[in-house]
């Protein structure tokens, strides 16, 4: 079961990656939104557990 765990965890993360970029360039990228210190914090708490 360890073997399957760390294959699906392998095949996950580039796309929690890309969700992530995704998620701050959507926030970052609008010039009236300016997310506090802990935005990303947060995100990546939600995104990867």
């Amino acid at each position: 079961m360890g073997d399957a765990l760390a294959t699906a965890e392998k095949n996950r993360l580039p796309k929690r990656r890309d969700i992530s970029i995704a998620a701050i360039a959507e926030r970052v990228g609008d010039g009236t939104t300016n997310p506090d210190s802990d935005y990303a914090v947060r995100l990546m708490r939600a995104i990867f557990m």
